[in-house]
Formats: structure tokens, C-alpha cells, sequence
């Protein structure tokens, strides 16, 4: 007797759901099961998270001159297909998260893996914008977390300039940058 391919969602993933983003345009969290199951075992499910997260993490000292800290990626998820698991993205409409300045410095952004795209970070202080720069294009692991940091001095470490976006991009793509499991 074959295995059996087990695939879950969490909540449910019907083909006709539409409402990946909530009203804040920020992607929502869904979690997935993925397995094969021998004939005859009990099948216990495990699940991960579907979509990759990355976490902005301001400089303390930056951090209390933020007003807002926008992020915009460069695709849209569109659709899953719930039998592949394949991801259908878009580049029209966006999604832009603005975040007011958060005590912990930690400015999330829940997107799409297994793509390719780019994440434009506009950071605006009360004087005004500090902080624009586009990242190069990466494609994210589905279910994992990536760190990276923004910080108002090069000497400090962290993403300062478009050069540092290219070096972050470079280590997203190789997996060697500070990324955990959800």
C-alpha cells in the first residue's frame, strides 16, 4: 500500500478565499501541515507557518525618533492553490504597512515565500523622512523569521545604506543571515 499525502491548512484554505490582508494591508498568518504518512500509521500533523516573516529592528536611539515606518512589498499574494500549495502573487495594488513607532523597535512584515520580490522601507522621523532605500530581490523560505536591522550610524552595524541592502539580500539568498522557524 502507498503513503498518503497529507496537506492542511489552518485556518481552512477553501479555493475561494480572498482575504489574505487584513484591514491594515498586512498579510495574515496561516499555517500549513505538509507530510506523507505510511500506510496504516497514525497521522499527526505538524504545522508550520505559510508565509516567511521579516523583522525590521530599528536602533533603540533611531527608534525613538521614529514617527511611522512604512513597508511595501513588491508582490501581492493573490491566491493558494490548496492541493500544490503553489502561490499565485501579483504586482498590482501593493500592500503597504505603516506602522506607528513601536515601543520594542520590532517592525514586522508577514510576506509571501518561495518568490522572488522586494521590500521598499520608508522610515519617517518628526523631522521628516530619515530613511528610504528599496531592497534587491530575494526569495524567502516559507515559515521563517529574518532579522534585519536598521540603524541611524554605520558604525553600528545593520542595514544604513542601499550597499547594506544588497549585502542583507545576498545573505537572505544564501540562508546565512539570522533567520529562525517561526
Amino acid at each position: 500500500k502507498e503513503a498518503a499525502h497529507l496537506r492542511a491548512y489552518s485556518p481552512p484554505l477553501l479555493t475561494t478565499t480572498t482575504e489574505w490582508y487584513d484591514e491594515d494591508q498586512r498579510l495574515t498568518d496561516w499555517l500549513v501541515a505538509d507530510q506523507e504518512v505510511a500506510y496504516l500509521q497514525e497521522a499527526r500533523l505538524q504545522f508550520s507557518h505559510l508565509f516567511a516573516r521579516i523583522d525590521f529592528q530599528v536602533d533603540e536611539r533611531l527608534n525613538l525618533f521614529v514617527e511611522s515606518l512604512r513597508l511595501t512589498s513588491s508582490v501581492r499574494l493573490e491566491g493558494i492553490d490548496p492541493g500544490s500549495g503553489q502561490a499565485t502573487l501579483s504586482s498590482d495594488e501593493l500592500p503597504t504597512v505603516c506602522w506607528s513607532r513601536q515601543d520594542n523597535a520590532r517592525y514586522p512584515l508577514l510576506v509571501p515565500y518561495g518568490q522572488a520580490l522586494n521590500i521598499h522601507v520608508e522610515m519617517t522621523t518628526r523631522q521628516g523622512i530619515h530613511f528610504q532605500a528599496d531592497t534587491p530581490t530575494f526569495q524567502p523560505g516559507s515559515g521563517l523569521r529574518y532579522v534585519c536591522p536598521l540603524s541611524s550610524r554605520q558604525d553600528l552595524g545593520g542595514i544604513y545604506s542601499t550597499e547594506d541592502f544588497i549585502a542583507f539580500s545576498h545573505l537572505m539568498n544564501q540562508h546565512s543571515m539570522l533567520h529562525e522557524n517561526m
